[in-house]
């Protein structure tokens, strides 16, 4: 292969690497970060429902399969995985009265929510519970 083929590759590898740290870091700095921040990590109460490997939107970014989710009568406890973590995306834990359901998203099984003041669009069987039941005042777990 000649030289100027390995030097246009390397060119674009780079050119590449670049723009994924561009885009992580803006992940981190813009939409997460803040969040983590503002909700600092708590344990889980006992009993709590756990799933892993969930997707959620942030803004611009689509979490596919990027966030480890923790459900309890108190908190939304959001865990990043391998990846995210690797970005600087730290764990949090939104307590329900921070989390307001907008509506169901067009997708089946996903609603849109704000957590604070960032809107998400994420699973139905988690951010649905910031909607207890009108009757008895609890949460569901599914």
């Amino acid at each position: 292969m000649p030289w100027w083929v390995v030097l246009i590759i390397a060119g674009a590898v780079a050119m590449d690497s670049l723009i994924v740290y561009a885009l992580l870091s803006s992940f981190r700095a813009g939409t997460w970060g803040p969040m983590a921040k503002k909700f600092p990590p708590v344990a889980p109460a006992p009993g709590a429902v756990r799933r892993e490997f969930e997707s959620f939107s942030m803004g611009l970014f689509n979490l596919g399969w990027c966030v480890h989710v923790t459900v309890d009568d108190r908190h939304l406890h959001l865990d990043p995985a391998w990846l995210l973590r690797v970005a600087g995306a730290e764990p949090m834990s939104v307590p329900w009265s921070a989390v307001t359901l907008e509506q169901r998203g067009k997708r089946r099984g996903f609603v849109k929510a704000k957590l604070g003041t960032q809107a998400i669009r994420g699973p139905a069987w988690c951010l649905s519970l910031a909607d207890p039941d009108a009757a008895t005042g609890e949460r569901r777990f599914r």
